[in-house]
């Protein structure tokens, strides 16, 4: 576990953030995906598909009373279909009134992928913007060796290039503008629910980027609305994509939140991973 600084938004960035969403809140919402529509291949778990695959786990990290850790489903073949991370129940329910923040292992299978470690924070005062003050859990899948990300600074207004944000960055996404330590420039959708209609936050998609380069994807869910999914019925919500990426890969399609009653876990994971080449 390391000790990061927690996730700030200074006042010019959120009145900038929060004055491109008023512009913008007209648009149309995230499309989430009900359980009863889902096709074969959209839920994380092997169970739920039609298709023969595996789940390769990576060791458990002690988590309050349960524990947690990172796993990657592939095919027969080995070539990857979702990759996640599992937060027992008894964990869930026994976190204590402190942030936390662990660095997850992931299966060797995950080689095949361009994900190289799962960073899982417990937030249980939320952080800036105002939207996300409830006790979540951030989900951050890395695409760079950790040696490379312990060394991103602190900056209050790190920029990008037009043609990053124009060609790897999906529409619609904007910079918080601060660089956060051993993390990186975190971008929100402004098409959300809590900041495009002013819903209440439950989850959402977070992208990382740093130097003109695309670094992370982080899912972000309460720990309420963990706590209230149906068990067995996974919600897939979909992902929208940059026009290219950067490195060659497996990107998900989509982002999947279940409750698996046995053994008792909720899951979080990038779903539908398609390959992708670099341009």
């Amino acid at each position: 576990m390391k000790t990061r600084e927690t996730l700030t938004l200074k006042n010019g960035a959120l009145y900038l953030l929060l004055m491109f969403v008023f512009c913008i809140s007209a648009c149309e919402p995230q499309e989430e995906m009900a359980p009863g529509a889902l096709k074969a291949g959209t839920a994380n778990h092997a169970k739920y598909k039609k298709e023969k695959t595996s789940i390769h786990y990576g060791p458990a990290t002690p988590l309050g009373k349960g524990v947690a850790r990172a796993w990657v489903e592939v095919t027969h073949d080995g070539e990857p279909l979702a990759i996640g991370v599992n937060i027992s129940a008894k964990a869930a329910a026994s976190l204590p009134n402190k942030s936390m923040m662990f660095d997850l292992q992931l299966p060797k299978q995950a080689g095949e992928t361009q994900y190289t470690s799962v960073g899982l924070d417990w937030n249980p005062d939320g952080h800036l913007p105002m939207q996300y003050l409830l006790p979540h859990f951030d989900v951050h899948f890395y695409m760079i060796a950790d040696e490379e990300r312990m060394m991103i600074p602190h900056e209050l207004n790190h920029e990008f290039t037009l043609e990053f944000k124009s060609n790897y960055m999906p529409e619609l996404y904007v910079s918080t503008a601060e660089s956060i330590s051993a993390m990186g420039v975190h971008w929100a959708d402004v098409l959300s629910p809590e900041l495009s209609q002013g819903a209440t936050f439950t989850k959402t998609l977070i992208l990382g980027a740093y130097n003109n380069r695309f670094i992370f994807i982080e899912p972000m869910v309460t720990l309420n609305y963990l706590q209230q999914l149906t068990a067995n019925q996974p919600v897939v919500s979909s992902i929208r994509q940059a026009p290219k990426v950067q490195v060659s890969g497996y990107y998900p399609l989509t982002y999947t939140m279940l409750y698996d009653a046995t053994p008792g876990e909720y899951e979080i994971s990038l779903t539908d991973l398609r390959y992708r080449s670099a341009q």
